[in-house]
């Protein structure tokens, strides 16, 4: 009798345990699906955020405009109602999903803004004065000549500092074509650019360049000061298209969102 009690426990205790090995591996299983999974996600998760990372790269020294070229704008497509549907989702699969879609719309448009910063480069694109500083003392279109009173038409923007001795610089890559002394302009300094731009820069203390040396947006080509026709130190800058085709406002091709340089009349003055 007490043998085969021994025995119906034994085998009971063989059939629970082997339930609970069945059990188990089967919970084994649905953790490592899960486990995988969530590291699929996460890897999704990863090259999203250095796709972001790469868009902030790009977008670093790029920054809206709402002049010429037109304001950069968020692409179209699944990624802006990523949100909306991260939010949605219920499950990892869906998430995962989710981050396949938008994913590669965020590399494009890191690319896209990679593309803009090489154009943004060879265009007259940056204020001429070293460190973002000064003001407008002159705006570009009809004015009134300060030795004349006549209304006049100022072919360029005068950019003021109060001072002389502040670094110009040049606003985009390209060939020097002239440096020397130009009439009212003073010491001066022309530059070509890409696309059939040029720029000039006038009422340089001194000139930092000669002529034929390739320079690149950002580099020093001269001194700010007070030469020629002028009522005080600043550089009368201007950008042309074609020398022959006609003068343009500078302030349109400036990548700034706006103006940050406050127009204060009377710092200078230029032909």
């Amino acid at each position: 009798m007490l043998a085969a009690a021994i025995l119906i426990l034994a085998l009971a205790f063989s059939s629970g345990l082997d339930s609970a090995r069945a059990k188990a591996s089967s919970s084994s299983v649905e953790l490592a699906q899960a486990q995988a999974a969530y590291d699929a996600v996460e890897a999704q998760t990863s090259r999203l955020g250095e796709a972001f990372q790469a868009v902030e790269a790009a977008m670093g020294p790029i920054k809206a405009t709402s002049g010429s070229h037109g304001a950069i704008l968020p692409p179209k497509g699944p990624m802006p109602l990523f949100g909306k549907r991260l939010k949605d989702a219920q499950s990892l699969a869906e998430i995962g999903g989710e981050l396949d879609l938008s994913t590669p719309v965020i590399v494009d448009y890191g690319s896209m803004l990679g593309k803009l910063e090489s154009v943004k480069r060879t265009v007259p694109a940056i204020w001429p004065i070293f460190g973002d500083t000064g003001h407008i003392s002159t705006t570009f279109g009809y004015n009134l000549n300060p030795f004349t009173g006549q209304s006049y038409m100022h072919t360029g923007i005068d950019c003021s500092t109060y001072r002389s001795g502040d670094l110009i610089v040049a606003t985009a890559d390209g060939v020097v074509t002239f440096a020397g002394v130009e009439g009212g302009y003073g010491r001066c300094v022309v530059i070509a650019h890409s696309y059939g731009y040029f720029t000039r820069y006038g009422h340089m203390e001194r000139i930092l360049v000669h002529p034929g040396q390739t320079v690149k947006q950002g580099q020093g080509i001269g001194i700010l000061g007070n030469t020629g026709v002028s009522t005080g130190p600043h550089t009368h800058y201007e950008v042309i298209m074609g020398m022959a085709a006609g003068y343009l406002d500078p302030i349109d091709f400036i990548w700034e969102g706006g103006n940050p340089h406050p127009i204060v009349t009377g710092g200078g003055f230029s032909e």
